[in-house]
């Protein structure tokens, strides 16, 4: 995600889902804004495991 994103359009992705409450179209907008979502994994003494979700 752009870093300049989270001060200009992750505020209100965020309010629309808090107000929708709709799941899907929060994950729909940040995939668009992303371009995918992934999981990070972090084991102790261990490297960075980066899982895609969706």
């Amino acid at each position: 995600m752009p870093i300049e994103a989270l001060q200009t359009d992750l505020p209100q992705i965020k309010a629309n889902w808090i107000n929708s409450g709709d799941a899907e179209a929060l994950l729909a907008e940040l995939r668009q804004l992303a371009g995918g979502i992934l999981s990070l994994t972090v084991e102790p003494r261990g490297p960075l495991g980066f899982e895609r979700l969706q």
